[in-house]
């Protein structure tokens, strides 16, 4: 046998200093590995370390299963007899591929479809929407011919190097995928060594690499809110100063009917909102709660319903005023509030500082960081719709000053009830 050939079958493990020589050796998906060594008395430790080598090392190759080490590969090796063993390459021949399974994930998603309750094993609309989209547009297009063990971390890094999306947005797009790997090891379809989102380690690299697509908040400045609240009567006024002085999200906005309104107790109910053209439950079960009507709410709640009455809209407080119905969409409203913007700055002086542009979404953080700097965290939290004050502290952190935890609520800023 040439030295070549000696060298070509040699593939294990070697221990120079004693002696022991590993071969691993076989054809199709047997594999064997054994190694010799004159065993004393005085070198029986040295053998069990040499077998407990061989092992770990064939482990690591990701030649055999952990849960497949046993005593009895121990006593073989240290006998220098050989050990045989069926190689994991066998279970890539069986693992299905992954666009079958993410087919499949969309299929149960549809069945989770529920735009009322909150049960957490039930999704909204648009939630399926979204998740439809991530996987006949890029999960499928990109890892759909993979099965599910050829697929690993180092291909995915590769593949998150080349995205131009945020963190937040890849944060939704791989939950499908996480799903159906999660699924596949639960079945005992994969093992963990397969299993790519064993760890967040995925995660963890997109977010430090990925811009994190979670801007800052930017509330109205008080010159701003001044000039909105110093404008004629319009629509676009009222939706304005009600935003900034409710904090309802757009969709939460968009779909408050006027029975909604209660003027006599001083709280406006919000209920649902309107997302991806369809009436909804809110985002979260705390989204559904009563919001106090400060004073400047209630003065563009009032204007508002008077433009009701002459436009005949008996159902929604806001609307269209080229449709004279419901917002179609937040898209829509932005643009008109876009127009607005500019008509304003056109009359102001040519040196006074502009509106900046900002979408619906500004009123809310407007209102959040107002009351922050002068109310009781927990009852803010309320008003928003929040479970917990955590996320007002992730977010409006900059506007809470530093004794504010110890604060009981009352109203502290005048400007919110004159």
């Amino acid at each position: 046998m040439s030295k070549k050939k000696k060298e070509k079958e040699f593939s294990g493990f070697e221990k120079r200093g004693d002696g022991t020589r590993v071969s691993v050796y076989g054809k199709g998906d047997q594999k064997k590995v054994s190694f010799k060594q004159d065993i004393t008395s005085n070198e029986l430790l040295g053998s069990i370390h040499a077998a407990k080598t061989i092992i770990e090392g064939l482990w690591r190759q990701d030649l055999i299963n952990k849960e497949d080490i046993n005593i009895e590969m121990f006593q073989l090796l240290m006998q220098g007899q050989g050990i045989i063993f069926k190689s994991n390459q066998q279970k890539v021949k069986d693992t299905p591929l992954i666009k079958g399974l993410l087919n499949n994930k969309l299929d149960e998603y549809f069945k989770m479809i529920d735009n009322i309750s909150y049960n957490d094993n039930k999704i909204k609309q648009s939630t399926y929407k979204s998740y439809k989209n991530y996987i006949n547009n890029t999960l499928i297009p990109t890892f759909g011919d993979h099965k599910l063990n050829e697929l690993n971390k180092l291909m995915l890094i590769e593949w998150v190097n080349t995205l131009k999306i945020t963190f937040k947005y890849f944060r939704n797009l791989i939950i499908p995928l996480k799903s159906v790997y999660s699924d596949a090891y639960a079945l005992r379809v994969i093992g963990k060594e397969d299993n790519i989102f064993d760890d967040n380690y995925i995660i963890e690299y997109a977010a430090r690499i990925l811009p994190s697509g979670e801007g800052k908040p930017e509330p109205f400045t008080e010159n701003e809110i001044y000039i909105f609240y110093n404008q004629e009567k319009s629509y676009l006024k009222n939706l304005l100063i009600f935003g900034i002085y409710t904090g309802l999200r757009v969709g939460e906005l968009i779909n408050l009917k006027i029975s909604d309104i209660s003027l006599k107790n001083g709280f406006i109910s919000v209920n649902s909102q309107f997302s991806s053209g369809e009436e909804m439950a809110p985002k979260t079960k705390n989204g559904i709660r009563k919001v106090t009507i400060l004073t400047r709410a209630g003065t563009a709640i009032l204007e508002q319903l008077e433009l009701c009455r002459l436009c005949n809209q008996t159902e929604y407080l806001f609307f269209n005023p080229n449709t004279w119905k419901r917002w179609s969409s937040s898209t829509k409203l932005n643009k008109h509030l876009k127009k607005y913007y500019e008509r304003i700055n056109s009359l102001l002086d040519y040196d006074a500082p502009k509106i900046k542009y900002r979408g619906f979404h500004q009123c809310r953080h407007t209102y959040a960081s107002m009351l922050v700097a002068t109310e009781n965290l927990w009852w803010v939290a309320s008003q928003m719709g929040h479970e917990t004050i955590e996320l007002l502290i992730n977010v409006y952190g900059d506007w809470i000053p530093n004794d504010k935890l110890n604060n009981q609520y009352q109203f502290r800023n005048s400007d919110l009830i004159k």
